[in-house]
């Protein structure tokens, strides 16, 4: 029997390929419903072969099995591993965290799990289990990990710029009639991602200013390990080497990195959306 495993939900992106096929992990598999055809989140390579249908947004969900299939999977992980560590997206995005919070009930052994709301999603989600699965490999106990995970979640700082007003609007991140106000105004929402929630902090008028917006805002640190741009099509991809050539101008021993958004987060925020994770040490 191995001695602690990871089970997270596939809303998490990995930097390393390697860390999916990792056999310390396992995966929630998280759906997209639009209309009547489901969408499993890594089911196509190239997310963009997906026809969403904007027009039909409110019949756009996102699904997770159900408590049976939830509880199996968990005993499943209790059989192969002494100490199994669930940690999912933020509780505030789904209501994958209060289904698993309830499925413990009905696991007779509760003593080798535990159960922690990341705060976070995508690749900040990502971040925190393959670094719990990097100390797994270093022979750390399972409440050092939960330690090291709990800590990491207030060093991960996030931005999104959305111009899909409509979509947002949908998901119930702006309310309609902001939606409509942004619109005519041909204003776009730049959001922080604060205590597992989308919070709106400025308005701008075109996806450059976003890019100036990430530079104001990594200047403010001290002390930055990396950074993790996503972006949802290659069309919103050509100013990253000039925010990379930035990241190295004031912090030169930063990691930085860029990936395509996974279905999740593409139908969390739009196809048009963009974002950065800055992974820091420094306390605000």
């Amino acid at each position: 029997m191995n001695s602690i495993g990871i089970l997270t939900d596939s809303s998490a992106q990995f930097q390393r390929s390697q860390v999916k096929t990792s056999k310390h992990l396992y995966q929630i598999p998280l759906s997209l419903q639009i209309g009547n055809n489901e969408y499993l989140n890594d089911q196509l390579r190239n997310n963009d072969e997906i026809s969403f249908d904007w027009c039909y947004k409110q019949n756009l969900k996102i699904t997770f099995p159900d408590l049976h299939k939830l509880i199996r999977q968990i005993e499943f992980c209790q059989k192969k591993f002494r100490d199994t560590i669930i940690i999912t997206h933020s509780k505030y995005l789904t209501g994958l965290f209060s289904t698993l919070e309830k499925s413990l009930e009905y696991v007779s052994k509760k003593h080798n799990l535990y159960l922690i709301n990341s705060n976070t999603f995508s690749f900040g989600l990502g971040l925190l289990v393959q670094e719990a699965i990097e100390k797994i490999h270093f022979g750390e106990s399972a409440c050092t990990i939960i330690k090291d995970i709990q800590s990491k979640i207030s060093n991960i700082y996030t931005y999104f710029f959305s111009p899909d007003i409509l979509h947002i609007s949908h998901a119930g991140f702006i309310d309609k009639l902001q939606a409509i106000s942004l619109e005519i105004l041909n204003l776009y929402p730049i959001f922080s991602f604060e205590d597992g929630k989308f919070n709106p902090i400025e308005k701008i008028n075109n996806q450059g200013k976003y890019y100036q917006y990430l530079e104001e805002f990594i200047s403010e640190f001290t002390n930055i390990e990396q950074v993790v741009f996503v972006y949802s099509s290659l069309k919103t991809k050509k100013e990253t080497p000039a925010l990379h050539n930035y990241l190295k101008e004031i912090h030169p021993h930063a990691k930085f990195s860029s990936f395509t958004m996974n279905l999740f987060t593409k139908a969390l925020l739009g196809l048009r959306s963009m974002g950065a994770f800055v992974i820091s040490n420094d306390k605000w």
